[in-house]
């Protein structure tokens, strides 16, 4: 897994790493905690991560915000 080197120093910054970060999850090939450890690599491929996805969704939600 790769992390980004740039520092995350705003809320754009922000929500763009939560939103990479969600969608990599679907590329993951098996879970090292939760109720995913119980699922083949095949049913975890292509799945994004509920909890990642709803803090991309938050992120991105409180951008729009004025």
């Amino acid at each position: 897994m790769q992390y980004s080197q740039k520092p995350i120093v705003n809320d754009v910054d922000a929500a763009k790493a939560s939103r990479e970060g969600a969608e990599a999850t679907a590329k993951m090939v098996s879970a090292r905690v939760g109720r995913a450890t119980y699922l083949s690599a095949e049913q975890l491929q292509g799945n994004k991560d509920p909890g990642a996805e709803a803090v991309a969704k938050l992120f991105e939600y409180l951008l729009k915000r004025p």
